[in-house]
């Protein structure tokens, strides 16, 4: 049984191999749906058709999640879950973001923070980027 688009988020993914070192491409059915070409374009638009990460304006944009909900259809995502990335930087992104949060854990927790403390620097980490203190 295919699940409804609606009710699912990344939703199944045809895999395609790239060359060796390099992130799998994934396509479904989500990103080829309607409503998520729209609230791409959105989120283009809104970051000024440049790459975020990098201010690249020549290469592919890619819109990025930054956190993916379970039951939340692509194009439903708020505005502050969604990036503009260009390909090269979505591409490390997706290969090097569980080894940063590892990274950052163990800092973390080597400088002697506990759990709470660890969510308390996060969140304030959060509120600093929001108001453009660091980027």
């Amino acid at each position: 049984m295919v699940p409804d688009p609606e009710k699912v988020g990344p939703g199944f993914p045809i895999q395609v191999e790239q060359p060796k070192g390099r992130a799998f491409l994934t396509l479904n059915k989500f990103t080829i749906d309607p409503r998520w070409q729209k609230r791409r374009l959105e989120i283009l638009a809104r970051d000024g058709w440049e790459c975020q990460r990098c201010n690249d304006v020549l290469t592919q944009l890619d819109v990025h999640h930054l956190i993916y909900r379970p039951g939340i259809a692509y194009w439903d995502y708020k505005d502050c879950e969604l990036i503009t990335l260009c390909h090269n930087c979505h591409e490390y992104e997706t290969l090097h973001f569980e080894a940063a949060i590892k990274d950052y854990v163990y800092a973390l927790r080597t400088s002697g923070l506990l759990s709470d403390e660890i969510n308390t620097v996060v969140k304030a980490g959060f509120k600093m980027k929001r108001k453009g203190v660091f980027v």
